[in-house]
């Protein structure tokens, strides 16, 4: 028997029904040190719980992280985890050489002591669960040494008209085939 929702679909029509949107927004600044050959487990700025209602339906994670470094010319990479203990292999890259980290994301910082890197994110994710959990963002850098990151701030972070605060957001989807 199917179930008739207040759009006129129902669920026998094969469609893909949003079950649930939630989202989070960081207003504040941060920053953190990150040492050579390691990497930041980043709780400041978590998604927001979602608990899906099926098994079967997959999460659309998107969002906005702006983040920056000290130092010049550096790689900042992501890796998205959930609840702040498990990789999310599905939006990793393949293994590469062995000493490559597989990443989400990742961003070229280039002398942007005025600014940030706004880094736009989107992806599907098959938790396989209804447990209630969360993602976040483990953090590293290509640099030989020691780094500041920055989240919502450039590194001069000044009081001046030049240098501006910015948001992050977090924002999480259940579909569903109908």
């Amino acid at each position: 028997m199917a179930i008739y929702y207040g759009d006129g679909t129902n669920s026998s029509s094969g469609k893909t029904r949003i079950v649930q949107v939630v989202s989070n927004v960081k207003k504040d600044k941060d920053s953190f040190t990150v040492n050579n050959d390691t990497t930041y487990e980043y709780t400041n700025f978590y998604s927001p719980y979602i608990t899906p209602k099926s098994t079967t339906n997959v999460l659309r994670i998107s969002g906005i992280i702006n983040i920056t470094c000290n130092g010049g010319s550096q790689d900042i990479s992501l890796i998205l985890r959930k609840n702040g203990n498990s990789f999310v292999t599905d939006v990793m890259g393949n293994q590469g050489d062995s000493n490559q980290r597989r990443s989400t994301l990742n961003v070229q910082e280039d002398e942007h002591s005025h600014g940030s890197n706004s880094v736009g994110f989107e992806f599907l994710v098959s938790p396989n669960t209804t447990s209630q959990h969360r993602y976040n963002w483990l953090i590293f850098h290509s640099s030989g040494g020691q780094r500041v990151i920055y989240v919502n701030r450039s590194e001069r972070d000044n009081n001046s008209l030049e240098c501006g605060t910015y948001i992050s957001t977090w924002i999480i989807e259940e579909l569903a085939e109908t």
